[in-house]
């Protein structure tokens, strides 16, 4: 993991750290490099920022590929994951179309909708052996929580495992006192 804290202390100094003060996500960064410290492979979905991919690779992954439907700032994640042993990958592909590896840990900040949520989760959770991690389950409630509800109950799960809710993380912002965007971790379990 020190390979990988120097890789965000790089970024840090050349002021390359994407906003992270600011960002949605930035409060949940603590969390998502818990996760990813218990993964040797993770797929991203939605990289914005790369705030997100710069906390899931402080948890110093053997393998990570991140995808979006957009071109993202990844230039220099590519070159310091090279430098540190990081097998990283930018897809520029739809999280609904795409196959992703085999993966340890699966985290998900795309289009906050019901059916883009449940398709994604029946889609790619046979393909996630921990963890499935949902940005935004808060700020977007109504639709997301129904969703990973729906998934849960096995309403359109295909595979032999169960899901259940591991952490739900809402932290308080400490400038605005308002609570934080959510964060939702799905472990799976055998039945």
């Amino acid at each position: 993991m020190d390979k990988i804290r120097k890789i965000v202390e790089e970024i840090k100094e050349k002021g390359e750290f994407p906003s992270a003060l600011n960002h949605a996500i930035a409060g949940y960064c603590d969390t998502l490099t818990a996760y990813a410290e218990e993964c040797d492979t993770i797929v991203e979905f939605g990289v914005h920022q790369v705030c997100s991919t710069w906390a899931l690779f402080l948890g110093n992954p053997k393998k990570m590929d991140s995808y979006d439907i957009n071109d993202c700032p990844v230039e220099y994640a590519k070159k310091l994951s090279s430098e540190y042993g990081v097998e990283f990958t930018f897809h520029k592909k739809n999280s609904l179309t795409c196959d992703i590896p085999f993966c340890d840990l699966l985290f998900i900040d795309t289009d906050h909708k019901y059916s883009h949520l449940l398709a994604e989760l029946t889609r790619h959770s046979t393909k996630v052996k921990k963890y499935i991690i949902l940005h935004d389950t808060t700020l977007f409630k109504e639709q997301l929580v129904d969703a990973y509800r729906d998934f849960l109950a096995g309403l359109t799960h295909p595979d032999g495992f169960q899901w259940a809710i591991k952490e739900i993380a809402d932290p308080i912002d400490s400038r605005s006192g308002r609570g934080g965007a959510g964060l939702t971790v799905l472990e799976r379990k055998e039945k």
